[in-house]
């Protein structure tokens, strides 16, 4: 059995680390002792510290202090004696040193390459696509698919929502960094084309002064609303009454699932996760990548259709249940990781 997974995970903030506070919390409920290598200062530590231990360092320079604390994790590693250890996006695969214990990567998206990967064990995705596209770099290893699951709802939130009238077209949410590559510009061109509903904008990142721009050009202030970084985003999207994901690649869509969690219905891109769990017109509408006409009109005709919505919300509700269940995810990771340390104990 199972008993002990040390995690190294390098990640700020975002999809991939709020997954990893779940699943290391079922983790933590299921019995199993847990210790993290992460970045210093991360907002998320206090949620993650009661369930194990906490190292906080970047290791990933290298530089020779990075080198020195690279040593103290391994032998920190070492002390503690995992049955598993679990890196968290493919940068992070070298800092995982040699020892008895299964070694093994997550990904939630796709990699640059794989030059890490040789010293791994296994890989595990969260898409078909993410191993499709690994093979394709020549990663001949074993490869799991084990998607996510969505936050359990909060009884008690700290979040400050924002008590403003909806709009009569609807309030659409929209969650993640502020990079190119989640399409939060094309979202905020296609407010042009869906005139009655606002957006609310949950996130932060490098682009936020060219988007507030962008709003501004667009004569879309009274209209779109950037609420920062939020650390529990569920009172925000029940609050709201459409998810907007305009991402330009997306390997899963954790947004999506969320959504579904909260009963709203979902505008999304064809990008890779929608594609390979979305039906258009029967869990979600779905819209071409950067066609910012298309998916305005697609929000428009969801907030001028509560039936439409009540149906999108409802099969989005139903796919969760089918295929992205807390039990069965966890299921998933602890059977492959028994099979895993039983497979290197037989080599």
């Amino acid at each position: 059995m199972v008993k002990r997974i040390f995690h190294i995970m390098m990640g700020r903030d975002g999809g991939t680390e709020r997954f990893f506070l779940r699943l290391t919390q079922g983790f933590h409920e299921a019995g199993i002792e847990q210790e993290f290598a992460v970045r210093p200062a991360q907002i998320w530590l206090p949620e993650l510290a009661p369930r194990g231990r906490v190292h906080q360092a970047t290791y990933l320079r290298r530089d020779p202090i990075s080198l020195l604390r690279l040593w103290g994790l391994h032998r920190q590693i070492a002390r503690f004696a995992p049955d598993v250890v679990m890196a968290w996006r493919a940068p992070v695969a070298r800092l995982i040193p040699d020892g008895p214990w299964v070694k093994v990567l997550r990904l939630g998206d796709f990699p640059f390459n794989i030059k890490y990967f040789p010293r791994l064990d296994a890989v595990i995705a969260n898409t078909p696509d993410i191993i499709t596209h690994i093979r394709g770099q020549g990663w001949q290893g074993a490869a799991h698919v084990i998607s996510n699951f969505p936050p359990a709802p909060k009884t008690t939130s700290g979040a400050h929502v924002p008590q403003a009238p909806r709009a009569k077209g609807g309030r659409v949410v929209a969650i993640g960094r502020f990079v190119g590559i989640k399409g939060f510009d094309t979202l905020i061109r296609a407010m042009s084309h869906a005139p009655d509903a606002e957006l609310w904008l949950i996130g932060d990142g490098p682009l936020e002064a060219d988007l507030r721009a962008l709003v501004a050009d667009l004569g879309l202030v009274s209209r779109v609303h950037f609420l920062g970084w939020q650390g529990d985003i569920l009172p925000f999207v029940q609050a709201c009454d459409i998810l907007a994901m305009p991402s330009r690649d997306e390997a899963l869509g954790n947004v999506i699932l969320e959504a579904w969690a909260a009963g709203l219905p979902v505008v999304a891109t064809r990008s890779q996760g929608p594609l390979w769990y979305g039906v258009d017109g029967e869990n979600m509408d779905l819209v071409d990548i950067d066609d910012a006409p298309a998916m305005g009109a697609a929000i428009a005709r969801l907030g001028a259709d509560p039936a439409r919505r009540a149906r999108l919300a409802e099969a989005g509700a139903a796919t969760l249940a089918a295929r992205f269940s807390k039990e069965a995810v966890i299921a998933q990771y602890v059977t492959l990781f028994q099979n895993l340390a039983e497979e290197k104990a037989l080599r």
